[in-house]
């Protein structure tokens, strides 16, 4: 890892804890989104997030105008700013980001259940992958 990069854990683990206490605001297919996992409207504020995005508002809750500023191109560049507030390499962000690089089992989990529970089931999918990866380095 960079030495400028230190892995931030209570980062990662708030941002699960946010997702799954806010499951109809998971979205991994999108960084933020105006729909949640199931294609539907998301609750809360009515904006959906993948991991890097709840790294991003719990980290930056307090501070909207950071998060606003990070832009790339005109974009929120909310990958590397996710990746750099939690610490993560390149590589570690891409195996947590996209569903596409998690171990079968936890892309499984993650495509498991249906209707209302499946939003449950998709944002434990995300803690149990983070959790993973905070045992393994995996």
């Amino acid at each position: 890892m960079p030495k400028n990069l230190k892995l931030n854990k209570p980062l990662l683990l708030k941002a699960v804890a946010w997702l799954k206490e806010h499951p109809t605001q998971c979205n991994m297919g999108n960084w933020f989104s105006s729909r949640n996992a199931l294609d539907e409207l998301p609750g809360g504020c009515g904006t959906a997030a993948c991991l890097a995005g709840a790294i991003c508002c719990v980290a930056l809750a307090n501070k909207p105008s950071v998060l606003s500023k990070q832009q790339d191109d005109g974009k929120l560049d909310t990958e590397n700013r996710g990746r750099r507030l939690a610490g993560l390499t390149m590589g570690q962000a891409n195996s947590l980001f996209f569903v596409a690089n998690w171990p079968d089992k936890y892309t499984r989990m993650y495509q498991r259940g249906k209707d209302e529970e499946r939003l449950s089931i998709i944002a434990a999918a995300v803690g149990a992958r983070v959790r993973y990866f905070l045992r393994t380095g995996k």
